[in-house]
């Protein structure tokens, strides 16, 4: 009983302790998005033909930033490159109702080449870059 009574409460702060991490990166993404001085550009929209790659946005080398979340009941794969070069192994897949976005920017710096999507035909998701 007792065994059981700590798993429970260690439960309880592990999943806490992930809630926390989520909403903090969630934060500082969203906080770099309304904080930036620069021009943005909303290009939030659905899925337009399941099962084939479409452009999100153009390549930008000036881009600061940008986020993609899937706001659909169904994966959904984001590519960076050439829209002809996309394969969904090669992508960044998206889990249905995803609480974690795709951002193109990490160590490395900012991703400017093509970023294109592909999901269900229909499924919405939301997409600024800055």
């Amino acid at each position: 009983m007792v065994i059981h009574n700590i798993l429970g409460d260690l439960m309880k702060v592990v999943v806490a302790i992930i809630a926390f991490f989520v909403f903090a990166i969630l934060f500082i993404v969203f906080l770099g998005v309304s904080s930036h001085a620069g021009t943005t550009l909303n290009a939030s929209g659905s899925i337009t033909a399941g099962g084939t790659y479409q452009q999100v946005f153009a390549a930008a080398p000036g881009r600061n930033g940008c986020v993609i979340q899937n706001n659909a009941a169904s994966a959904m794969w984001v590519f960076i490159g050439p829209v002809a070069s996309a394969t969904h192994d090669t992508s960044y897949q998206l889990p249905a109702n995803s609480l974690v976005p795709f951002t193109c920017s990490g160590p490395s710096g900012v991703q400017s080449d093509v970023i294109s999507i592909d999901g269900t035909t229909a499924a919405k998701f939301f997409a600024n870059q800055w």
